[in-house]
């Protein structure tokens, strides 16, 4: 009877270790699939954006620019629109295709067709995720641009630094919303509470890295100048300013890292060390270009500098961000 009984128990055993072999394989090849559908989703979707010339997004700027003006009267403003300009009293901003939320929403697409699930369910999250996101990118521009009627020394750092921030956010926020929607809510982080905690977590390395950024920004500076010397080209990057916005994508990374609960310390600085190391080596190729156009006149570089550019700013820090949530979600279905 006891040998009968340790057999069953040795069973059971074996059962519930297959069973979790299983589902350790079933979340990382979901984890695995996720991550390969999203990086080629978002290829296929930000390569051919960013090459579309500026002249046809006129549509889509002036479509911008006359939402930003509804807002901003809604608000007790009298703003003055012409086609993409908006004038605030003595103050104006032209809407281009890098002001609209295009880019974004490319992104929240590739989310959305890379997450398990429903085709026609994806379409319908896909279409009320770019009407909410151009709402709230109509929303940031009325707001940036009252600021640089009243606080005009502020309109840099709402403008570049951050109103992005908010929209990675809002981004990130509306993905996590719709998972939840669509699978099981037990092994997803809440919107509400992962957008205050991502807020939370980058108030106090924004802070640290308002002093910060200048000394990194000069070892950038450092290496391309090294760079161009291996090349026989003698060239000195001047910092003319206080702030390189570039340089706080860092910031929003951390944040994003920080935000997902339950995770170990280790793992949160090993996703940082990895992002840390590719976003400088994209800041170090927006310094390059930006070397190749100023010194060299060479005029066609621009369009590759804006590419990485937004890489840099908000493709790299929202794609690890998200993936690294997804990644604790399969860890948890374990």
């Amino acid at each position: 009877m006891r040998g009968k009984r340790s057999k069953l128990n040795k069973q059971a055993d074996q059962n519930a270790f297959n069973t979790s072999k299983q589902n350790l394989l079933s979340a990382r090849n979901q984890c695995c699939s996720f991550t390969w559908t999203f990086l080629i989703s978002a290829a296929l979707l930000l390569i051919p954006v960013s090459l579309i010339p500026e002249a046809w997004y006129g549509p889509l700027n002036r479509l911008t620019a006359n939402l930003s003006v509804v807002f901003m009267r809604m608000m007790g403003m009298a703003p003055l629109v012409r086609g993409t300009n908006i004038r605030l009293t003595e103050f104006t901003v032209n809407v281009i295709s890098e002001c609209s939320a295009i880019h974004l929403i490319a992104l929240f697409a590739a989310f959305i067709l890379a997450f398990p699930g429903d085709m026609i369910r994806k379409l319908i999250g896909i279409a009320v995720g770019v009407v909410l996101i151009s709402i709230v990118n109509s929303m940031r521009i009325g707001a940036i641009t009252m600021i640089g009627q009243f606080y005009p020394n502020l309109f840099d750092v709402f403008h570049i630094y951050l109103g992005q921030l908010a929209m990675l956010s809002f981004v990130v926020f509306m993905c996590l919303f719709w998972c939840r929607c669509v699978s099981n809510s037990d092994f997803l982080e809440r919107p509400a509470g992962f957008f205050l905690r991502f807020l939370c977590f980058s108030i106090v390395p924004f802070l640290l890295w308002l002093p910060l950024n200048r000394v990194y920004q000069h070892f950038v500076d450092g290496f391309v100048e090294t760079l161009f010397s291996a090349a026989s080209y003698k060239i000195i990057i001047p910092l003319t300013h206080d702030f390189y916005y570039q340089s706080f994508s860092l910031v929003t990374m951390a944040g994003l890292l920080f935000a997902v609960k339950s995770v170990k310390l280790s793992t949160r600085l090993r996703w940082f060390a990895v992002g840390f190391f590719v976003l400088t080596l994209l800041q170090i190729a927006i310094r390059i270009c930006n070397t190749w156009i100023t010194a060299f006149h060479m005029q066609w570089v621009e369009a590759v500098s804006q590419i990485i550019y937004f890489l840099c700013t908000q493709a790299i820090p929202l794609g690890i961000g998200l993936l690294f949530v997804m990644k604790v979600r399969a860890e948890k279905i374990q």
